[in-house]
């Protein structure tokens, strides 16, 4: 009882009562000085906050202005100009252009409130949509060269409306809360001003239109007077030597884009486009462009400067009201640690008794964890163990199985490399004898050649399929016309079959789309590979080939070719292993029929590159049925056909035409490419026509109206399509307008379906694809100029023909010094295209790609042609560099080779 009454003397409440008040009044007190410095800090924050959302919403208007006149300039000069490449800067511009809004549009409600910005985000959406439907008509417009109805839509009363309406919605979403950000939006503001000026004057020059005059003056003083506000603002920017050098630059650019505006106002656009677009007026760009980058920086450090003065001073409010605040607690400590002693005292004996129990529940935990890691380690070590002695079970089974299959595909490749070998070295000790006769010669001639050239199919497939093995090999989809394709694949193969006296049939089962999206080149390859197969295994019968396609209500489909036989047939197991490398049906197989076994390997694989597969159904004695299937791209837009179409008919019809005619008249001959343009013009010569040449569009239609003012019309023009500065379905349409109407032959290297429509439809009466040959090229001429073939003019079948240098017009000196010429010029043209595949400048590579493209298939180098299609693809389609590169590399290397060999030859 002592010690309780001692312990109630100790805390009897007359002595407690003084520490309670005073322990409550430094609560309070604390409590109140950090209420203040929250609220002092929140304040800092709370302007910081407010700055960096100022400065977002300022940068993204300046960025959006930016973007907004770039987006509305690049669809104006598509329109004015024709040329594809504003509408991809218009394309690059749009999607940043729409990010940009979306995030003034989400910045909104942080900077005005919840709901205040909703009437300006209405009016954004609703004019961004407007605005894109505008230019998108305008684009379409332009495609269907329509120019001025495309600059009418994009000058338009209500596509400025809609401008107008889009810029002030942005502008109020935008507006700073703070004074300071005034400079940042002159900053954006004299940028942007600067870019319409420039680009207003260069309207003018491009389209003739003195209204961009009235809106370079109209834009003119908001220039001014955002720079003077900016100087008043700033003083310190307008000195010093980089300002003089910004008035300097200034001057001269606002004095050349006027002399611009008085040519154009005198009708010499060319002179003011010379001006605008010369090597001075850009030099000056640079100095008044880095001038005013300078000024705007002047213009931001002095925006710094202002929030680090607002920044300073919060900073010394929270000082003031946070000093106090230790003070405060030293105090509230004195008055506390009498009473807190004992406490204390108790609390480290509390804590040192815990301190023991955790420390022994650690090492319980600890044992046990180590326990549980053992055995885990001991069963993982184990099953590592079990894994790596199957794992070396299985490699070894694999590298035997490949050194086995390297064995076999060895002896195989030796055997099939002999064969021909052989007889190439053979009839060539035959040829070395002097007493053979002419006709003998020719035979062992032949000979090696066959020989030659099955040597060569065997290690085209060879490496055909190690591009496959090594995924090398890349499939480039174009649209294309599965009607084309199977009738090359027949015309190709009907002459085997006529040898054999084998009936081949193509059963088409309609509808069919017109065209297909799918690689034609390695299609045709498997075609021609089903096709050469079936016709080698079969004796007597016949060879059918059915096309069809299968359409899902979702508009995928699949394109089937299915090759039949009545040949010699399979069974199950020789189905299994018809796929493998250098594989037939039997080992029998190989010696009756010959060939690699390599065909239906690599037409597997392509086919499953086509998103397709080969399936085969066969008997033995009964033949066989080899089913293609592959994907042939989006069918929503395709038209589909119930008969075969108008052009492939037209086609055939000058196929089968038997003779080359001997022409008369007076040609002009459009074409750019000068190997194509001096080899079509001998070629024309040599037929009896006299010939005018001219290097692109323009030039073409002056020497059309010259020749007709003299009265000396031209009989025919053969238009180019692709030229530069005017291409062909321009100048066809530009000439049919000036009242020009002889006939007109395209003469076009796109193959695709639709070019015959788009021909048509600017005014040619006819087109020929390239590559050409000669009987083709003058019968589809002496067709348009009313002339009859005559017996005596008779030359080749066109289907002997690879090139305008096959044929009996040009004698054997032609041939060497037209040849000699396009190999020259293939030399500098492959040097030009390495360098600009060097400096990665697309637009050029595809030109040069297009020029080697054209020449090498009127002269006979298919291979150099479809490589030079396959670099202008990727160049025109922004492939990836190191892809496009690898391709010139190809192409060069093959150009240099062949101009080797062919320069021996002729030397």
């Amino acid at each position: 009882m002592g010690s309780k009454a001692m312990m109630r003397e100790n805390v009897s409440p007359g002595r407690l009562t003084p520490i309670y008040v005073l322990t409550i009044a430094f609560v309070f007190n604390s409590a109140a000085l950090v209420w203040l410095g929250w609220m002092s800090y929140s304040s800092y924050r709370e302007m910081g906050t407010i700055r960096r959302q100022d400065s977002k919403a300022e940068q993204l208007r300046g960025t959006i202005a930016y973007l907004d006149e770039s987006v509305t300039m690049s669809a104006r000069m598509a329109a004015a100009t024709g040329d594809p490449r504003w509408e991809r800067r218009y394309r690059k511009f749009k999607p940043q252009l729409h990010v940009a809004v979306r995030e003034v549009i989400e910045l909104g409600p942080k900077v005005h409130g919840e709901g205040a910005n909703e009437e300006a985000h209405v009016q954004i959406a609703a004019a961004e949509a407007k605005l894109v439907e505008m230019e998108s008509q305008a684009f379409d417009l332009a495609h269907q060269d329509r120019d001025s109805e495309a600059q009418a839509v994009l000058e338009s009363d209500a596509y400025q409306a809609r401008k107008r309406a889009f810029r002030r919605a942005v502008a109020w979403l935008c507006q700073p809360r703070r004074l300071f950000m005034r400079l940042e939006e002159l900053r954006g503001t004299a940028v942007r001003l600067d870019e319409v000026l420039t680009m207003s004057a260069r309207m003018a020059a491009l389209t003739g239109d003195l209204q961009w005059e009235r809106r370079y003056r109209r834009f003119e003083p908001q220039l001014d007077d955002t720079i003077k506000e900016a100087m008043r603002l700033v003083p310190a920017a307008a000195g010093g030597k980089a300002a003089a050098e910004t008035d300097a630059a200034n001057i001269a650019l606002v004095k050349m884009e006027n002399h611009a505006f008085d040519l154009v106002r005198q009708g010499r656009a060319d002179d003011a486009k010379a001006i605008l677009f010369g090597d001075e007026y850009e030099k000056q760009k640079r100095v008044y462009a880095e001038g005013v980058a300078k000024f705007a920086d002047s213009l931001s450090d002095a925006a710094a400067a202002a929030l680090q003065r607002e920044q300073r001073q919060a900073v010394l409010n929270i000082m003031g009201a946070i000093l106090p605040i230790p003070l405060l607690i030293v105090g509230w400590l004195v008055a506390f640690r009498a009473t807190s002693n004992w406490q204390a005292e108790s609390n480290e004996k509390n804590r040192r008794l815990a301190l023991q129990a955790d420390d022994l529940a650690l090492q319980a935990d600890d044992l046990a964890t180590l326990n549980r890691s053992l055995d885990e380690k001991v069963a993982e070590r184990t099953r590592e163990l079990e894994e790596s002695r199957a794992a070396a079970i299985n490699l070894k089974e694999k590298a035997e199985a490949a050194s086995r299959a390297k064995t076999e595909f060895l002896a195989n490749t030796s055997h099939e490399i002999r064969t021909p070998m052989t007889a190439i070295l053979g009839f060539a000790d035959f040829l070395t004898n002097t007493g053979l006769s002419e006709v003998e010669r020719t035979g062992h001639l032949r000979t090696i050649r066959r020989n030659g050239e099955a040597l060569l199919k065997l290690i085209d497939d060879i490496l055909d399929l190690s591009k496959i093995e090594a995924e090398k090999m890349f499939i480039e989809p174009s649209d294309c016309s599965p009607w084309r394709i199977v009738e090359d694949v027949v015309s190709l193969m009907r002459l085997k079959a006529t040898e054999k006296d084998l009936e081949l049939q193509v059963h088409y089962d309609y509808p069919l789309p017109q065209a297909i999206r799918t690689d034609p080149v390695r299609l045709r390859q498997i075609l021609m590979n089903l096709v050469g197969n079936a016709i080698k295994f079969t004796k007597q019968g016949n060879v059918r080939i059915a096309v069809g396609c299968s359409r899902a209500r979702d508009e995928v489909g699949r394109m089937e070719f299915t090759v039949s036989d009545t040949g010699v047939g399979m069974n199950p197991e020789e189905i299994s292993r018809l796929f493998e490398p250098f594989t037939q049906a039997d080992a029998s197989s190989t010696r009756r029929f010959g060939g690699t076994g390599l065909g239906l390997t690599i037409s597997k694989r392509l086919a499953e590159m086509l998103g397709g597969d080969i399936e085969v159904q066969s008997e033995p004695g009964k033949g066989s049925t080899f089913a293609l299937s592959i994907d042939p791209g989006p069918l929503e837009d395709v038209t589909m056909l119930d008969s075969p179409p108008e052009d492939l008919a037209e086609d055939e019809e000058t196929i089968e035409a038997d003779s080359a005619p001997s022409l008369r008249g007076r040609v002009l001959l459009a074409e750019d490419v000068r190997d194509t343009e001096q080899l079509i013009h001998l070629v024309l010569e040599r037929a009896g026509m006299s010939v005018e040449a001219a290097e692109n569009g323009r030039i073409a239609c002056k020497k059309v109206a010259a020749a007709t003012d003299e009265g000396k019309p031209f009989d025919l023009v053969l238009m180019d399509i692709q030229m530069p500065e005017m291409d062909g379905h321009e100048a066809t349409r530009r000439l049919r307008r000036e009242g020009f109407d002889g006939p007109i032959v395209a003469l076009t290297a796109h193959a695709m379906v639709g070019d015959r429509q788009k021909c048509l439809e600017a005014g040619c009466d006819g087109y020929v694809a390239k590559p050409l040959d000669q009987v083709k090229l003058l019968t589809t001429l002496a067709r348009h100029l009313g002339q009859s073939t005559t017996e005596a003019d008779q030359q080749q079948r066109p289907d002997e023909s690879s090139g305008l240098l096959d044929g009996t017009l040009l004698d054997d000196a032609d041939k060497a010094r037209l040849l000699k010429m396009f190999l020259d010029d293939l030399a500098k043209r492959t040097k030009e295209l390495d360098g600009a595949s060097r400096t990665e400048d697309l637009a050029a590579m595809a030109d040069l790609a297009h020029q080697i493209k054209g020449a090498a298939s009127m002269y006979g180098f298919p291979q150099i042609a479809d490589l030079a299609r396959t670099v202008q693809q990727q160049a025109t389609e922004g492939s990836d560099l190191v892809q496009l590169q690898t391709t010139v590399t190809q192409l060069r290397d093959l150009c240099q080779q062949t101009a080797g060999r062919y320069n021996r030859k002729l030397t």
